[in-house]
């Protein structure tokens, strides 16, 4: 008896993750998306418990934005070349100790009710990898070491 209770709730469980992630994307979602990035291409909707995420590229470079149900916005990620970075982040980072290692990856990071933020992630060797924070000024914010 147990041992179907254990199938039924595994079951269950699977079909409730299954149904999370094929929802129907909410026009309000989708109107609100368009509004905001009307030129955007390769647009591919995944949604969540609570969240709807489209992942997209915009002008040579790769994003991913989040939305509750309603449509309103909760955050956006864009990959950016290190050289399309505002001139700010780019003084703050040469200013740094991290000037000689190599940029792996930039993104532009925003949140709702947050300032702007811009991640570079670099790295040292295969060991030695950080992940550093810059605000909209160029202070180096947070740097989390990774692996």
């Amino acid at each position: 008896m147990k041992k179907i209770s254990a199938i039924f709730c595994g079951l269950f469980c699977v079909a409730a993750v299954t149904q999370a992630q094929f929802k129907k994307v909410p026009a309000e979602v989708t109107s609100a998306f368009a509004a905001s990035y009307p030129t955007a291409k390769n647009v591919s909707w995944k949604s969540g418990f609570s969240s709807y995420e489209a992942s997209f590229d915009l002008d040579g470079d790769h994003g991913e934005i989040k939305y509750n149900g309603r449509g309103e916005w909760k955050e956006t990620r864009i990959e950016r070349k290190y050289e399309s970075l505002p001139k700010e982040v780019k003084e703050g980072f040469s200013k740094s100790r991290y000037t000689d290692w190599h940029i792996r990856d930039t993104r532009e990071m925003r949140e709702k009710d947050r300032e702007t933020a811009y991640r570079i992630y670099v790295s040292k060797s295969d060991i030695r990898k950080h992940y550093l924070y810059f605000n909209s000024q160029g202070k180096l914010t947070k740097d989390a070491i990774t692996l």
